[in-house]
């Protein structure tokens, strides 16, 4: 085998072992307009801590939720943020976490939701 074509093994390997070594994570974003009774919803796996934050035009329902129960609810409001941290003392486990905005009003309303978790977080 030719050392150009050992170089190219080499380097093939090198990036199979980079791209394995690569988290499966990433922050989740869900926004848009939300008609009346209408939702938007991030979700996220957390092993250690998660963020999760929201805006939106007009107040609205944010929840929180961790394996489909929910943990958190911020009931009127244009924006909030949490945080939820095993060095904290804050955190419940890991899991599946997920926030959602839920527009309970009768106009339509444009909302944001975010969720961090793990090693996105500092």
């Amino acid at each position: 085998m030719s050392l150009l074509a050992k170089a190219g093994l080499v380097t093939a390997a090198a990036t199979t072992a980079l791209i394995a070594a690569t988290p499966a994570f990433a922050v989740q974003t869900s926004s848009g307009p939300l008609a009346p009774g209408a939702q938007t919803c991030a979700s996220q796996q957390a092993g250690y801590q998660v963020r999760v934050e929201g805006t939106a035009s007009k107040p609205l329902h944010f929840r929180v939720f961790r394996n489909g129960v929910a943990i958190q609810s911020f009931p009127g409001s244009t924006a909030f943020a949490s945080e939820l941290r095993t060095s904290w003392g804050n955190f419940p486990g890991s899991g599946l976490y997920m926030v959602c905005a839920v527009n309970n009003t009768t106009v339509k309303n444009n909302a944001t939701v975010t969720i961090r978790t793990d090693g996105e977080l500092g």
